[in-house]
């Protein structure tokens, strides 16, 4: 499957809950995608999504996946569903583009990508912050961080609550410090309390690379209000990024001088922007 002989990419959304409805939305609003189905174990709520955009509904994924030609899925269900459903999919060889966190453990993040690349398909995981139009400003102006704060607050939601606020929300502020540091860990702590679920809702961690840097992380998924932010200080200044707002402040190490002031009115949708991505990479291979 190659972009000379296909002109739309055949897709499907397993999953049309809280996120998985927008998935399926943007596959309808885009021109290289066809929505051919969509899948979910609440059948009014697939039957709800799949007339709204004109495509077949589904309440086991299974049966879907026998019955239509798909080239593409989305998978936005439970996380303890990820690998099972991923799985299913990459065999029957189809690109998968999965809601982060990829699973619950490592050792199954690791099957996926091995049939991924065995098959020659696209795995996308779903870090929908790398989308966010600011974040693309950072490459400019951080050189050498050695001190990383992220905060990311958000109210409760009952949604997710199968894996902790760690692998719930931090992943997020992981994978973009990840990218900036781009060194291994050399040590790791971290402390994390439960109050509305089994797992940890609230939690903290601090992340020492062999560079010398070190990474602090808050994250709550029971906080009255929402923020996300990350402050980085690097040789010379001091970068305070605010993922809502859009906004990056460049400083001098005293915090008190400007240095430089982004703020993005664009309207652009961080998501529509991952799965075009996404589409991009199968098309392409």
């Amino acid at each position: 499957m190659g972009a000379k002989s296909m002109n739309k990419v055949r897709t499907a959304v397993i999953g049309v809950g809280y996120l998985g409805k927008h998935h399926a939305r943007i596959y309808s609003e885009l021109e290289r995608a066809h929505l051919v189905a969509v899948a979910d174990i609440i059948e009014e709520r697939a039957q709800e999504i799949a007339q709204r955009y004109g495509c077949a509904a589904y309440t086991d994924y299974r049966e879907m996946l026998d019955k239509e030609t798909i080239d593409a899925v989305s998978v936005a269900v439970p996380t303890s569903l990820h690998y099972e459903i991923a799985r299913d999919c990459l065999l029957k060889g189809i690109s998968v583009l999965v809601e982060k966190p990829i699973a619950t453990n490592l050792e199954h993040a690791d099957e996926l990508f091995r049939i991924s690349r065995e098959k020659g398909l696209v795995f996308q995981v779903g870090y929908v912050e790398r989308f966010n139009p600011i974040v693309s400003y950072l490459p400019r102006y951080v050189d050498a961080p050695y001190v990383i704060m992220t905060k990311r607050l958000c109210p409760f939601v009952n949604r997710n609550l199968d894996v902790g606020v760690v692998l719930d929300l931090m992943v997020h502020d992981i994978d973009i410090v990840l990218s900036i540091v781009n060194k291994e860990a050399e040590e790791i702590n971290a402390k994390g309390i439960s109050v509305v679920s089994i797992h940890e809702d609230i939690a903290s961690a601090h992340i020492k690379f062999k560079d010398g840097c070190n990474a602090y992380f808050v994250v709550s998924r029971v906080s009255p209000t929402g923020a996300r932010k990350l402050e980085i200080i690097d040789r010379e200044k001091r970068i305070i990024l605010d993922y809502m707002k859009k906004e990056l402040f460049i400083f001098d190490l005293n915090g008190f001088r400007s240095l430089e002031h982004i703020k993005l009115m664009s309207s652009e949708e961080p998501l529509k922007k991952e799965i075009s991505f996404f589409l991009e990479n199968v098309i392409s291979r």
